[in-house]
């Protein structure tokens, strides 16, 4: 999965770091928000009940425990059944990115543009997002929580996401995908190429170029 975020307006050079992250991180779910609504579609989960779900689109993260799978989409947060073909119905949430606990399934943490939201079951309620604003997250291991903004600043997370700890800048500039194999080893796709680190983020080894196409995409 390749996201892009949308540039902020000119103005916000001027803007304070923390709130012209914000204004990104704003942008690029409302833009995925006006697509959905030009195309005639709900933002909010589909109706329990209501006939087979439409095809899911604008899938912005993925999270994995065991053999339960969560999919964060422009129409809501859903995780598969048993059969693989239905699907429960859980919140409604405009979230970038999402990270389940490795200890607790029903712990889920979500990216969304007023900072990290958290679900104690298992994604169907999120309280509102606050802290600080992150783009990606991933969760590799009980004590390996990471997350990145939308500046390319890697932070670790404390206290299961209470907390988030400065570890680096990242090199390649903006982030397009971040997956923490266990505490020590992370993988980062940027602008410019996938990076790989194998001390907790504090130094990164690039694995591959990745040239910008035209358009910047």
């Amino acid at each position: 999965m390749t996201t892009h975020f949308s540039r902020p307006p000119a103005s916000a050079a001027a803007l304070p770091l923390a709130l012209a992250l914000a204004l990104a991180l704003a942008l690029a779910l409302t833009a995925c928000a006006s697509s959905g609504e030009s195309s005639g579609r709900s933002s909010g989960a589909r109706t329990p009940g209501a006939g087979p779900a439409a095809p899911l689109s604008h899938i912005h993260g993925l999270g994995l425990r065991g053999e339960s799978l969560y999919v964060a989409t422009h129409q809501g947060l859903y995780t598969p059944g048993a059969d693989g073909v239905t699907w429960d119905d859980r919140a409604a949430l405009r979230a970038l990115d999402i990270a389940v606990s490795p200890a607790d399934p029903g712990t889920v943490l979500a990216s969304t543009e007023s900072g990290v939201a958290r679900s104690t079951d298992g994604g169907r309620t999120f309280a509102p997002g606050a802290g600080r604003v992150l783009a990606y997250l991933s969760w590799g291991a009980p004590g390996a929580l990471f997350g990145v903004d939308p500046d390319g600043v890697l932070f670790r997370g404390t206290g299961g996401g209470a907390g988030w700890t400065r570890v680096s800048a990242m090199p390649g500039g903006a982030p397009q995908a971040l997956t923490v194999v266990d505490a020590r080893r992370l993988l980062v796709a940027t602008g410019d190429g996938v990076y790989e680190s194998r001390d907790a983020g504090l130094t990164f080894e690039r694995r591959m170029a990745v040239r910008t196409a035209d358009g910047g995409h």
